[in-house]
């Protein structure tokens, strides 16, 4: 459902092997693929979190190749316009 928010977490996958970071991808995907039946996912966040999740999971990634501070930028930005 797109208003369903996903609680945070506090985990940086970058300071993770890679395989710890396949395995959280494939526990994420598993997850999200049970909790939402035929749904389609989008990513926002970076190129670690796509990468681990890439190999189990289908998803749009709209900020693709965007670094961090214009990833900021358009959130905020999507944020206001959805606020009014």
């Amino acid at each position: 459902h797109p208003d369903t928010v996903i609680e945070p977490y506090e985990m940086a996958l970058g300071s993770l092997a890679k395989t710890q970071r396949l395995h959280w991808g494939r526990w994420v995907a598993n997850t999200l693929q049970g909790e939402f039946d035929d749904a389609q996912f989008t990513l926002l966040a970076g190129r670690v979190y796509a990468d681990a999740l890439d190999p189990f999971l289908t998803f749009d990634q709209p900020l693709a190749g965007l670094q961090l501070g214009y990833r900021l930028a358009w959130l905020k930005r999507a944020a206001e316009e959805g606020a009014e």
